[in-house]
């Protein structure tokens, strides 16, 4: 086989990344993007190694069964939606299987016991976080430093300014695959339509007063990175700026437009097409109310939904002139009626991440968490209007989420999954529980309240010890056990794999519920690069009777699985569950038990 040969492909199986995955006659694996299972391509070869060999689609000879035309108008640019030219039936077959094979092939299972994946039934607007990358399609613009001027601008960069005789485009969206490209996104079907009523809200304030984004020239731009925050049970909207820079210019024109752009979300959306939202001739069936335009008032408040103390009135209910509540306007197929009856959205915080690295091309919440841990990152914060933090209800319990805190993207996927950890836990009462990697504290307290729905008394005998790197996220935790009221979960902040050995030293004098001297259950749930070894090892000196890990990246989980296999543990099962359609990730919940000596 050489390079540039034209061959025959059939398609057997797809990666995580979205390649599709044939042999050829000889044996060799080829990975082709655009390819399906059960395809049959036409392909070109484009690199040729011992063992493998990459290829480019040249055309589809015959189709496979689960091929779709798919949804999404940017789905063949976006490196986001690998899987969204394939049935979701199929979708979920191959997130099985692959979590399968990491643990045949990197634990070294013979044959592990997969429960079913747990499927979604939204499979749209399910994402409570969008984190989305912010650019210009002017790559090279004059700036003029004595123009950046404007109410709330404070040592900003230069660029922040007006650009001599040329417009600012926007770029607001996600990266193209294997680049650093940025497509404009003008929707995206996964996302809530918070986030991108915010993004198209952001696009029309960068282009009337000239505001840069960054994209690959850190050093010509202001804003790098938006990140919206969704609270499903409550509908409260947090929206994270990362900026390169220390202040933004126009800032109550901001505040105004983004808190117009949510609050329309309550609206019916324009012409049934969301993508449509922010066209200033746009208006709502039946209403005299203009959706982009920003010096709208909403049915029967005269407040401007600028102002976070204002309330809204009917504008939940329904459309200005609209005789038919909101919950009851038809459904169509275009994705976009997906409108919660209580509550509507509004938006109650705008933060602002000052990130002045100029070689930085990261941004979004995963990388302020990272970069947090080194106590740096939320120093840089500042909320610019409302509240620091959001609430949100899940499973009849409250949870309050700060900007930087792990919060599962998939409210309606988190149930299940957290109802999976308390069956594999099966709590009878007085257990201690190590939380480990906890974010907001949200699996611990959710084991707590499970119980004391069972048993008042075995909840009481039973205590909770968690432990989370980000500072926020574990102010959060705590405050959750409290507004919950759960006085038996404590979480400390920290590395888990310094902490834990710390709690388990004899010579500790800290706070006496917090010292470790045996744990019966340890849940992990790290970040997707996995567990740091030496936290396992703790682990295992611990010898909890059970671990549950959680985790969105097989292939890391089943080296974890391997390393705690040789530590005395045995793999029971996995549960995958289906947090994230149209992409090849996958959550999985894994239950190991102490080996019988």
């Amino acid at each position: 086989m050489n390079r540039g040969q034209i061959i025959e492909l059939e398609i057997e199986d797809m990666t995580v990344d979205g390649q599709g995955l044939g042999k050829t006659p000889e044996g060799l694996a080829v990975f082709v993007y655009g390819g399906l299972p059960g395809d049959t391509l036409s392909v070109e070869l484009t690199k040729v190694k011992k063992r493998y060999a990459f290829a480019k689609l040249l055309d589809i000879v015959k189709a496979s069964p689960h091929r779709t035309e798919g949804f999404c108008d940017f789905q063949d640019d976006c490196g986001g939606c690998m899987y969204s030219k394939i049935t979701y039936d199929m979708q979920a077959k191959l997130k099985e299987r692959h979590l399968k094979e990491a643990l045949i092939r990197l634990a070294g299972l013979k044959n592990p016991n997969i429960k079913p994946i747990v499927k979604d039934s939204n499979y749209f607007r399910y994402r409570n976080k969008a984190s989305m990358q912010v650019s210009r399609k002017i790559p090279e613009l004059h700036v003029n430093a004595n123009t950046a001027k404007g109410p709330g601008l404070k040592n900003s960069r230069k660029s922040a300014g007006k650009i001599k005789g040329r417009s600012v485009e926007p770029v607001i969206g996600f990266y193209r695959r294997n680049s650093h490209d940025i497509v404009d996104c003008h929707d995206c079907k996964i996302q809530s339509m918070p986030a991108i009523a915010v993004a198209d809200a952001l696009r029309r304030y960068m282009k009337m007063y000239e505001v840069p984004g960054c994209g690959k020239n850190a050093e010509k731009g202001l804003i790098r990175n938006v990140t919206v925050r969704t609270a499903f049970g409550t509908g409260e909207v947090m929206v994270i700026l990362t900026l390169a820079g220390s202040g933004i210019p126009h800032v109550e024109e901001l505040t105004e437009m983004l808190a117009d752009a949510v609050d329309a979300c309550n609206l019916k959306a324009c012409d049934n097409s969301f993508a449509t939202y922010g066209n200033s001739s746009a208006t709502c069936d039946n209403s005299s109310a203009t959706c982009g335009n920003s010096s709208a008032t909403c049915d029967n408040s005269s407040a401007t939904c600028g102002d976070f103390s204002a309330t809204y009135g009917s504008a939940s209910e329904r459309c200005e002139n609209c005789s038919e509540p909101r919950a009851n306007l038809p459904a169509d197929d275009s994705f976009d009626t997906l409108l919660p009856a209580e509550p509507f959205y509004s938006l109650q915080s705008i933060v602002l991440n000052m990130d002045t690295d100029k070689t930085s091309r990261k941004g979004g919440v995963e990388y302020l968490r990272n970069v947090s841990k080194k106590n740096t990152k939320e120093k840089r914060s500042k909320v610019l209007a409302g509240k620091s933090t959001i609430n949100d209800e899940l499973g009849g319990m409250r949870f309050e989420i700060s900007p930087y805190s792990f919060y599962q993207v998939n409210p309606v996927q988190t149930e299940k999954l957290y109802n999976t950890v308390c069956r594999y836990a099966e709590l009878s009462g007085g257990e201690k529980i190590l939380d480990l990697y906890c974010g907001a504290g949200t699996i611990g307290l959710w084991l707590l309240n499970e119980l004391r729905s069972r048993d008042e008394s075995a909840f009481e005998k039973t205590s909770v010890v968690g432990v989370e790197a980000v500072k926020s996220a574990v102010i959060d935790a705590n405050r959750n056990a409290v507004i919950n009221g759960i006085v038996n979960a404590r979480y400390l902040c920290g590395m888990a794999e310094e902490e834990i050995p710390n709690l388990m030293s004899e010579d500790f004098t800290g706070d006496s519920s917090l010292k470790i001297d045996e744990a019966h259950l340890a849940i992990l749930d790290p970040p997707r690069n996995g567990c740091d070894e030496r936290l396992l090892a703790c682990i295992a000196r611990v010898s909890p009777q059970k671990i549950i890990y959680v985790s969105c990246d097989p292939a890391t989980m089943a080296r974890d699985v391997k390393f705690l296999l040789r530590g005395g543990y045995e793999f029971i099962e996995a549960t995958p569950v289906d947090m994230f359609c149209w992409t090849g990730h996958v959550e999985c919940v894994c239950l190991m038990s102490m080996r019988e000596k």
